[in-house]
């Protein structure tokens, strides 16, 4: 009889706990940008990228990776960055910064928790920098004899 009373009493307590849910997108990320919606590609165009974490999050889940299209992050020359989330102004923050090609019509720039435990495409946001064609204001070139070398036949190579 207490076999069966104690197995009754364990069906009510597993039906009772919670499901293991997953957490919404928005109890993960408060906010999420870039600082330009538009850039010229020209290759030195820096653009600010930056997410804030809900102020909540376990030490173990304030990492988030960064992730671009084309160009490379100036920290290390990649095109994705794993960056750890600081207390700016009681906000949790994480920012990196990219470097913009010299070609392209836009970049897609999208973070995600860098979790392994949960599946990050889920949990991904994304924003658009568009890239406009960059052309130099003007080219001034200048030929010395002295420091080009001919080809002894009276004509310069340029």
């Amino acid at each position: 009889m207490k076999s069966i009373l104690l197995l009754i009493v364990g069906c009510f307590l597993l039906a009772a706990c919670d499901k293991n849910q997953e957490p919404e997108i928005s109890e993960i990320f408060k906010e999420f940008g870039v600082d330009k919606k538009n850039a010229l590609a020209d290759g030195s165009t820096t653009i600010r990228v930056f997410c804030k974490l809900n102020p909540e999050a376990t030490t173990d889940r304030r990492e988030v990776k960064f992730i671009i299209s084309s160009g490379q992050f100036v920290s290390n020359k990649d095109m994705s960055v794993v960056q750890k989330c600081q207390f700016v102004n009681n906000e949790l923050v994480a920012e990196a910064f990219f470097q913009v090609p010299l070609s392209g019509q836009s970049i897609t720039v999208t973070v995600q928790p860098n979790i392994p435990e949960i599946k990050n495409n889920i949990y991904s946001k994304s924003e658009t920098v568009t890239l406009e064609k960059s052309v130099p204001a003007s080219i001034t070139l200048s030929a010395n004899s002295n420091s080009i070398a001919s080809n002894y036949e009276q004509e310069i190579l340029l």
